[in-house]
């Protein structure tokens, strides 16, 4: 013991500064200084750890779920049934287009619930389906596009089918009062009576 005392003092007899001697400051440095490595160090373990077990859950929530060969039945039934597109694209509007198309009566008898297609009523399929419709200078519709879809083929293709051929309006009219294309959109809730 006596022996450590003399090496720590320098020339003149005064001990010599020592990391583990003295106000304490240098050991805390230091062990903080471990401990942020180390913290370090296990944060990019676990990150490497994490992100493909995150990448191994999405592919699995993203995986479609196996289809029975009922519900593939049902799904070609419901396909066959909205006969796929029946209708025409959007029809770019007009650029100088004054005065917009305005409905010709009420748009709520254009498309009922009586409508419902009758494999989405079987399966108790609802939505919302937001479209837009050209309107040619004629009032009729001229094309449909499905905007916000309401999660069902069936019931998008009904709501463009329906109105294409239920539809009428006030065409838009050009700054000279001439009819030209315009657009309208709007939504319609497929809704089962209860």
């Amino acid at each position: 013991m006596e022996e450590d005392k003399r090496q720590l003092q320098n020339q003149t007899g005064e001990p010599r500064p020592s990391v583990l001697v003295g106000d304490g400051k240098a050991v805390v440095a230091i062990v903080l200084g471990a401990v942020f490595l180390l913290t370090a160090v296990l944060l990019a373990l676990l990150l490497k750890l994490a992100v493909p077990l995150a990448q191994q859950l999405i592919a699995e929530w993203n995986r479609p779920a196996p289809v029975s060969t009922e519900q593939a039945a049902f799904r070609n039934e419901l396909e066959a049934e909205a006969g796929g597109q029946a209708w025409a694209p959007l029809v770019p509007e007009s650029p100088d287009v004054a005065v917009a198309a305005v409905p010709a009566g009420s748009p709520g008898g254009w498309v009922t619930n009586d409508d419902y297609p009758a494999a989405a009523r079987r399966a108790d399929i609802e939505g919302i389906v937001g479209f837009t419709l050209s309107i040619g200078p004629d009032g009729r519709v001229s094309g449909c596009r499905v905007d916000s879809s309401s999660g069902h083929q069936v019931l998008d293709d009904a709501t463009c089918a329906l109105l294409t051929e239920r539809a009428r309006f006030h065409p838009a009219r050009d700054s000279n009062g001439q009819p030209v294309t315009g657009h309208w959109d709007s939504r319609f809730r497929w809704m089962l009576e209860r």
